[in-house]
This record gives structure tokens, sequence and C-alpha cells, in this order.
């Protein structure tokens, strides 16, 4: 049985890298937001018949979900979002099962902004959460995505909401400063707490 590593964090927390820094480190990388976009094409009709045939978009043979289209519906209300999870989560949780059972590597990481709500956790022997401030986050996704100020409150709120990362993580890195600083901290957390031999012992590490 390998052993599975669970990455989580904020959106524009660092994630990403951290994710890119252990995948260079022999872990086999689940990235379960290509998970999500296989769900949309998996789950398709029950999508549509949720919310309408104006999230598709159409081609000369076929039609597809945009996630554009899905993503104005759904981040702005939380009630929205809520149906196309119930959707979606289920589906994502057995996928990334699947995975996990057929992979032949012997550390694997679920790369997971909102792996709680998902129902990742039971999967996972360390629960690793990239932390950074609001200021950071919202400075980040502005430059990298290009996102106002508002929509980025909005994603941090939906995922608090239903995310506890603080009471779920074994580990938690702060990414405040440099990427190099962020790069040590992720060697240290290799070192101690990234290998077969993590102590689950209930006993919470920052980093």
């Amino acid at each position: 049985m390998p052993y599975v590593l669970g990455l989580m964090g904020w959106f524009a927390s660092g994630k990403s890298k951290a994710a890119q820094f252990l995948a260079q480190r022999g872990f086999f990388e689940i990235d379960v937001d290509l998970v999500g976009k296989e769900a949309l094409k998996a789950c398709q009709n029950q999508i549509v018949s949720t919310f309408g045939q104006g999230i598709l978009e159409n081609l000369a043979h076929s039609s597809f979900i945009c996630p554009k289209k899905l993503g104005n519906i759904v981040f702005e209300n939380p009630k929205e979002l809520l149906k196309l999870n119930h959707i979606v989560h289920p589906w994502i949780k057995k996928r990334v099962e699947e995975i996990i059972l057929t992979c032949k590597k012997d550390k694997i990481l679920i790369n997971a902004a909102i792996l709680p709500q998902i129902g990742l956790v039971p999967l996972c022997h360390c629960l690793l959460m990239i932390h950074a401030s609001q200021n950071k986050i919202i400075k980040r996704g502005m430059k990298r995505n290009g996102f106002s100020a508002k929509k980025i409150k909005s994603i941090l709120l939906n995922q608090k909401k239903y995310n506890d990362y603080f009471k779920t993580a074994d580990v938690i890195i702060k990414n405040n400063n440099s990427l190099f600083k962020f790069y040590q901290k992720l060697k240290k957390f290799i070192k101690n707490t990234g290998g077969k031999n993590h102590d689950a012992s209930g006993r919470k590490s920052r980093i």
C-alpha cells in the first residue's frame, strides 16, 4: 500500500508550487483539479439537467460544459455551488480511490484545495496545509489570475466555510515570504515528516 500525502490550502496560497516541488522528489501527483474536469464530462447530463442548457458550449457535432459559464453561476451563489458539489464530489472521490489502487508508485500526493470537503481525508496518511495571509493571497490572485479582490474574497469564504484546514492538517507550512524560504520549509517537511515513518499521532506541526 503506498504512502498517501494530502496537500491542501486556500486559493493562491502556494499549493501548486508545493505540488511541483514534491513531485520532483518522487511523489506521484493526483491533481484533483484535473480529476474535476473529468467529472464535468462524466456527469455532464446531470449537471446540464440541474443548471440548464446555457452552460453548454456547442460545436459542430458535439456540446460540452463551458467551465466559465458554469463558474459564473456557482461561484457567486453558494447554494448553486453546493448543488454542483453534490453531483461531482462523489465521482471525484471514487476516481481518486481508483487511481490510488492502481498506482505502482510508493508515494502518492493528493493535490486538492478542498480536500476535506470532497471527503478525501480518510485516504491520506498525512495532511499538509499550505497557509498564507489573506493580503498575500489577494495580491497573488490578482496578479496570477486577474481576479478582483472581491472575487478572491468570495472564493476564500467558500473554501473556509466547508474546509476546516487548521483542525484537519497534521502539518502547516506558512508561505508569506520568498519562494526560496518556502522551498526550504518543504525540504524540512520531507526530511522530518514527509515519508512512510510519519507519526500520525495527532500532534500538529507548524513550519
